[in-house]
């Protein structure tokens, strides 16, 4: 998901890595690794409503290949709904709304200077 939102919504060249796979273009400029650390789902019933949890922390590192600099953050986030009825459908969404809130959580604490990421001036 984090290849696809770089591509699409910053522009960049992206592309998973496999193990022994040279890069399309060469080495990468940029290199992205996270782990999940915390991920929650929780649906919990009420008098005529359901409140819907999505919960996250992940901690995402770049590092770039030319000096070997990293940007590391811990990214978390809550996201909640309420509805009427429990449905998959919308607890599939508010998953995918978390995860590109931390992705847009992520971009907002870094810039792109050249062909490296660094922490973004606050």
């Amino acid at each position: 998901m984090l290849v696809d939102y770089l591509k699409n919504r910053h522009g960049w060249h992206t592309w998973i890595a496999k193990p022994g796979v040279v890069p399309p273009d060469g080495r990468p400029d940029i290199t992205l690794s996270g782990t999940v650390v915390a991920f929650g789902v929780e649906a919990v019933p009420g008098f005529g409503r359901t409140k819907l949890t999505v919960t996250s922390q992940i901690q995402v590192k770049a590092l770039h290949a030319g000096d070997q600099e990293s940007v590391a953050l811990k990214l978390d986030n809550t996201e909640i709904q309420w509805g009427f009825w429990f449905e998959r459908g919308n607890l599939e969404a508010l998953v995918n709304t978390t995860v590109r809130k931390n992705m847009e959580q992520f971009m907002s604490h870094v810039t792109v200077d050249g062909r490296s990421l660094r922490m973004a001036p606050h």
